[in-house]
Formats: C-alpha cells, structure tokens, sequence
C-alpha cells in the first residue's frame, strides 16, 4: 500500500467500521442527519469522499474527530495520560496523608 492508500483506508475504518469508536461514530451519524447530510450507505462508492466534501457535515465531523482523539499528537496523548497518573498518585498520596493524621 502506498501512503496515499493508507490514509484513505484508516479514514474509511475510522467513520464506517472501527468497534472502538462505535458510540462516536453513532453520534456523528445522528449529528449529520440533524444537520441535513445523508448518512453514509453501504451502497456508496466513495462515502467518505461525499462527506469530506460536504460543508454541512464539517462541524459534526470536527466533533467526531475531537471525541475520538485520534487526530491528537502522539505527544499530546502521552502528556495527558502522564499528568492524569501524576494527579492520581497526588490524590492517592493526599488520601494516605488524611487517613494518617486522622482526617479520612
């Protein structure tokens, strides 16, 4: 597969067969029907195609995109998931404390 192929795959899994982002995916299309944009068939050559090129479905699609986090940095997802185990062993830390002088 060439680069190119590569990504229009990967968009395809992710707005038309990914399982992890289901519930996502479900909001998108309810959100595309609200804002009057078919929702993608089966039948459809190149669904994806229709929807990128499609003005009214842009604000659904930049949800969808933020809700999955899949257009995030590398970086960026590491960096969170570091600061949110440093605030939980903050808070573990806090708890021990309380429990130690009484105040838990």
């Amino acid at each position: 597969m060439q680069p190119a192929e590569i990504v229009a795959y990967q968009g395809n899994h992710l707005l038309f067969e990914c399982w992890k982002w289901r519930q996502q995916r479900n909001k998108l299309y309810r959100d595309l029907e609200l804002d009057g944009v078919m929702r993608p068939t089966a039948a459809e050559e190149h669904p994806q195609g229709r929807l990128l090129g499609e003005p009214r479905a842009t604000k659904a699609l930049l949800q969808f995109l933020a809700s999955t986090s899949v257009a995030l940095p590398r970086a960026h997802l590491r960096r969170t998931a570091e600061r949110a185990q440093k605030d939980d062993e903050r808070g573990l830390e806090a708890l021990e404390e309380a429990i130690r002088t009484g105040e838990g």
